[in-house]
């Protein structure tokens, strides 16, 4: 979501990224989960207040709370994995894809809440990214040219292939997943860049790589 800061040492428009499983529909959908309504919100707490036995077989059939941590544990997954391309690429940040400015948990809603209860399980993680103005490649035909046309889409193609070079695998790389920003220089002349944008769903092969080979 587009927001706006207003501090001393950051101010103007940024992305708010949250990873809310409550509000991820295509993830709902392939955990063949029910849409997210207040009564499993209600019971999800209560698994997790009351700490609940995760250990279940898995031909089991999972209730509404044990599939609402089920995706908890994804939008964790995912939120770790963004940050950490982020952390990969931060000499990039700001050229080829946005500037990563902070971390982000928004706490429970819960009044419910128990000390002794890990916070991770409720709140949802997220990320403040920088907002980049631009078009979506899937539309440079409305925005750009036909001569510039090559150009735009030689370089997308580099930096798919760069961030490829940190041993990170994207499977979603599509044109929307590409925000082309347009801009003049001192002369007056225009110009495009393209911008890659949501790592959530990356592979990072040389973390699978140690982890296979014993952490070495």
């Amino acid at each position: 979501m587009l927001v706006e800061a207003s501090h001393p040492h950051l101010s103007g428009h940024f992305i708010l990224k949250l990873y809310d499983r409550r509000f991820a529909p295509g993830l709902r959908k392939h955990a063949k989960t029910s849409p997210w309504d207040p009564d499993i919100e209600n019971a999800y707490h209560n698994f997790v207040i009351n700490d609940e036995d995760l250990r279940y077989d898995y031909l089991d059939e999972w209730n509404e709370a044990q599939r609402e941590a089920y995706l908890q544990h994804y939008c964790r997954l995912f939120d770790e994995t963004e940050t950490e391309v982020y952390r990969r690429l931060k000499s990039v940040q700001g050229v080829d894809i946005p500037r990563l400015y902070a971390r982000v948990w928004v706490p429970s809603l819960s009044g419910r809440m128990e000390a002794a209860v890990d916070e991770e399980f409720l709140r949802c993680p997220g990320i403040l990214i920088e907002y980049i103005d631009g078009f979506a490649l899937s539309d440079l035909g409305d925005h750009a040219d036909r001569s510039t046309w090559q150009v735009i889409c030689d370089e997308a193609i580099r930096i798919v292939n760069y961030i490829g070079d940190y041993d990170i695998r994207n499977p979603d790389v599509k044109p929307r997943n590409c925000i082309v920003r347009k801009y003049e220089d001192s002369q007056g002349i225009t110009h495009f860049k393209p911008v890659m944008i949501d790592f959530a769903r990356c592979v990072l092969r040389k973390k699978a790589r140690m982890i296979l080979n014993g952490g070495d």
